[in-house]
């Protein structure tokens, strides 16, 4: 199985990136990002994909921005770019083999949008949570502070993001090896860790 990867050009201020074409089980570590692509009336911004300028939706803009500002190099395959959205034939065979790749990814990102006020309440509530999530007593205290409400409501609104009410894009995450959720500078790693015995992927 062939696939194309997007690798991300660090130095230059504007969002730069090579396309390139590669067998799956030859390709270097990559990263999969997982996100919505919104509306077809959302702006569109343009970015620089082997020399040439191309139209992304904003969501997507968004999250190579986050991405850009990253010191480390980054492979990654992105739905949008990565499958020819021009030619229905190849588009739908390349979706029907979309779980495939999100299994080899080394880590799906999942890009939930901008960071809004307290949002990093809700990631430090969801991580707190998740590494005592052995500890009955432990979350029972940490829901019983004076000041819980604040971070419950920034969890509620976290949960509340369209990303969630769309099924396709959940499964994408569960087939990971690892995931990562991430919110522009706030991230929260491995909230549903695989577990091969009850993986439906």
């Amino acid at each position: 199985m062939e696939r194309d990867l997007v690798n991300f050009e660090q130095e230059h201020p504007d969002i730069r990136c090579e396309i390139f074409h590669v067998k799956l089980h030859e390709a270097p570590p990559f990263k999969a990002l997982s996100y919505t692509w919104g509306s077809p009336n959302d702006p569109q911004h343009s970015i620089i994909m082997n020399g040439r300028t191309i139209l992304v939706r904003e969501n997507l803009f968004l999250a190579l921005q986050q991405f850009h500002t990253r010191p480390e190099p980054l492979i990654i395959w992105i739905d949008a770019v990565c499958i020819n959205q021009t030619y229905e034939n190849e588009r739908n065979e390349q979706v029907a083999k979309m779980k495939t790749i999100y299994k080899h990814a080394e880590e799906v990102y999942i890009w939930l949008g901008p960071s809004y006020e307290d949002s990093l309440l809700a990631f430090q509530l969801m991580q707190d949570m998740y590494d005592h999530r052995d500890d009955v007593g432990r979350i029972a205290r940490l829901f019983s502070q004076p000041d819980i409400g604040k971070a419950v409501f920034a969890l509620n609104r976290l949960l509340g993001n369209d990303y969630w009410w769309r099924m396709w894009y959940v499964v994408r995450a569960r087939c990971a090896v690892s995931s990562n959720r991430t919110s522009q500078e706030h991230s929260l790693p491995k909230v549903f860790p695989r577990r091969e015995q009850k993986s439906s992927c």
